[in-house]
């Protein structure tokens, strides 16, 4: 006679959740109400446990029926606001065909699934108004906002929740979710920020959940990391991994990050189990949505049970998410909410989703990607004492930036980020870019159309990041370029610093003794016309100096076609970094059945190595050699091109010590146009 043990009872049984054990936890939910039947908690798990044996009428009729006997009762309303929105999520993608005459219609269920959002949205709100610190209902019914594309609704719910629960860190991870969406990022990060500062370690350990997002080398790692990161130590290795996927060192947060901490915001509002308290980030859903981001395309088959001549046929309830040249396919287990990978195979070509889960790498699509272009740049380096110099110098062009009239200056921003080879930052530089004009031959006349920056930057010798950035504030365009490379040069065996391609090299006084005795107008375009020369910097290191201190070198200059080769075109001109391709998702019919198929269709190739190809490999050799009394050197070169081919030519250098007979050789790309 003891109501309680019925109840708890009915409870466990529901958890197994078999057939038998929900007709057992029925049994015994009913007799603790006859024992009890003013207990409303009692009411509210025999509509439950309806819900989960899958009469959704009865369900939403006993919810009904607590709220009419118990006015106040909160969770009654939730109940049918809850189950209202999981209808209206189940419906508004699913689509099927049917065959009529002889044509196969595909039908779209979302009509049918309005009228489920808007009554999700008014028992929702009615839960709220009955207990206003019921946190669930909000982040249901912000769910219910932002999935019919309302992300200013779903901030106003978590704002409204964040005044009765001012610490309530899922509230602020929907804020952040929301103003993510809202394309304002600043707000965004502090919204994370202050979400991550309520939570505790084995919360932070969830939210920094990225095992799925690296490969399976650098897991254990990472595991050590963030074990040490979530006991209050310090650890670099989480950080430099976000560092190395930032795609704009500008600006005050990661946005590779800031992606991450939506994307698992998203899947624990959306992935969810509420009713068995299983969050978004556990389920395969969330699991891929973390990993792989908001889908190309989505659809829903419902589940349908078919009469063929081999008898009865169950086509499965599925949802396939489509993705730039893969799809993920999830199966209904319960007909409620545990979705879970379709374990069906259908051949090497279209693998079971848990097998394109674990192989496919993570995807991030670069929101800055339309807005950014590749900078012409040239990246030298040089031996200076103990240390390295680097000269830097890139074209911005005029065509991506806004020009004051009639002043012509440009409101912009610019950086230059150096990381170790793990991405540890070593050197970070931002302030207002001043923009330098060419003033001499014709670089004078591009001055129109492309506005040249320089900098030089002393480090110690090693393997680097280098990244630079420019940003104009006022037409949002984005330059970038980026370059891996060691910076280090050998202590006695001969050495050659970079080529420095230049416009023109003006000595400073009639005996120059080092490079601050040059004037240099680098040219990072790489591109000269054939009446104007190339001029070439070059330093020599660790020469051979015989026993009177003089010192005995060559030095070979050969001018020809590059071996046919893909030329990144980024070397001669301002490009888009990453060119967009079209993704098309489209029905497929196959007799009665229909199917769909991504078709990713890619932007045309690179015309620079098309210019290459076919190309005559006549060559210019010149050589030249030097005498002097200094271990280091230095040369520069002047290089008539007035008679060479319009197209890509290579400059090879080749330094030859005649004392020692050791060699070292240089190259670089330069263009000719008329």
């Amino acid at each position: 006679d003891y109501a309680t043990a019925h109840y708890q009872m009915a409870r466990l049984y529901i958890v197994l959740g078999t057939p038998n054990d929900h007709q057992r936890a029925d049994r015994a939910i009913k007799e603790a109400i006859r024992l009890d039947r003013e207990n409303e908690e009692y009411q509210l798990t025999l509509a439950d446990l309806m819900w989960e044996k899958g009469f959704r009428f009865n369900a939403e009729q006993q919810y009904l029926k607590v709220l009419k006997l118990y006015p106040g009762s909160a969770k009654a309303a939730f109940g049918i606001g809850l189950r209202a929105l999981k209808h209206f999520l189940k419906y508004q993608d699913m689509r099927d065909s049917e065959k009529l005459v002889d044509t196969v219609v595909l039908f779209h269920w979302g009509h049918f699934a309005e009228k489920d959002r808007r009554k999700a949205i008014s028992y929702l709100q009615q839960s709220i108004s009955l207990d206003p610190e019921f946190s669930d209902a909000y982040y249901q019914l912000g769910l219910a906002h932002f999935e019919n594309s309302r992300p200013d609704s779903l901030l106003v719910v978590s704002e409204r929740l964040l005044t009765v629960k001012t610490e309530d860190k899922d509230a602020l991870l929907y804020c952040g979710l929301a103003y993510q969406k809202l394309d304002d990022e600043k707000a965004a990060y502090q919204c994370y920020l202050k979400a991550i500062a309520q939570m505790g370690p084995e919360e932070w350990t969830v939210m920094e959940s990225i095992e799925d997002l690296m490969p399976e080398g650098e897991r254990d790692v990472l595991g050590t990391a963030m074990e040490r990161v979530a006991s209050g130590g310090a650890e670099p290795t989480l950080d430099a991994f976000w560092r190395k996927q930032d795609p704009l060192h500008l600006t005050p947060f990661n946005e590779r990050r800031m992606a991450h901490y939506g994307r698992v915001a998203y899947a624990n509002l959306r992935f969810s189990r509420v009713e068995k308290g299983i969050p978004g980030w556990q389920t395969d859903m969330g699991r891929s949505y973390i990993k792989f981001g908001r889908w190309r395309g989505k659809v829903a088959q419902r589940p349908e049970v078919n009469m063929t001549g081999a008898g009865l046929v169950l086509t499965p309830h599925t949802e396939t998410w489509f993705y730039e040249g893969f799809k993920l396919t999830f199966r209904n287990m319960d007909g409620l909410d545990g979705w879970a990978f379709d374990w069906t195979y259908h051949g090497v070509a279209d693998p079971a989703a848990r097998e394109v889960f674990k192989k496919k790498a993570p995807r991030y699509v670069d929101p800055y990607a339309r807005q950014k272009y590749r900078m012409p740049n040239q990246v030298a380096a040089f031996r200076e004492g103990e240390g390295v110099r680097v000269e830097i110098a890139y074209a911005l062009p005029k065509t991506r930036l806004r020009l004051s009239e009639p002043e012509g200056l440009v409101n912009l921003e610019s950086g230059v980020f150096l990381f170790d080879a793990a991405w540890q930052t070593v050197y970070r530089k931002t302030d207002e870019a001043v923009l330098k004009y060419p003033v001499s031959g014709v670089e004078k006349q591009r001055a129109s159309t492309y506005a040249l920056q320089e900098r030089t930057l002393r480090i110690k010798p090693g393997t680097y990041h280098l990244v630079g950035e420019v940003v104009d504030l006022e037409a949002k365009s984005i330059g970038t370029f980026q370059t891996f490379r060691d910076f280090a040069f050998p202590g006695t065996f001969l050495a050659a610093s970079d080529l420095l391609l230049a416009s023109h090299i003006e000595e400073i006084d009639g005996f120059p003794e080092g490079r601050s005795d040059l004037k240099i107008q680098a040219n990072p375009l790489r591109t000269f016309t054939r009446g104007q020369s190339v001029y070439i910097y070059l330093e020599v290191y660790n020469l051979k100096q015989d026993t009177f201190g003089r010192t005995d070198y060559e030095i070979s200059y050969r001018v020809g076609r590059p071996d046919e080769e893909t030329v990144d075109s980024a070397l001669f001109a301002a490009v888009d970094s990453s060119p967009q391709g079209v993704v098309e998702i489209e029905p497929v019919f196959r007799g009665e059945d229909v199917d769909y198929r991504v078709r990713y269709v890619l932007p045309q190739g690179n015309r620079f190595a098309r210019q290459i190809k076919g190309m005559d490999a006549a060559e210019t050799a010149v050589t030249v050699r030097y005498e002097g009394d200094q271990k280091d050197d230095f040369t520069y070169l002047q290089v008539d091109v007035s008679q060479a081919s319009v197209g890509i030519q290579k400059l090879t250098v080749n330094i030859t010590d005649r004392q020692t007979g050791q060699t070292e050789e240089r190259e670089v790309l330069f263009r000719v146009i008329d």
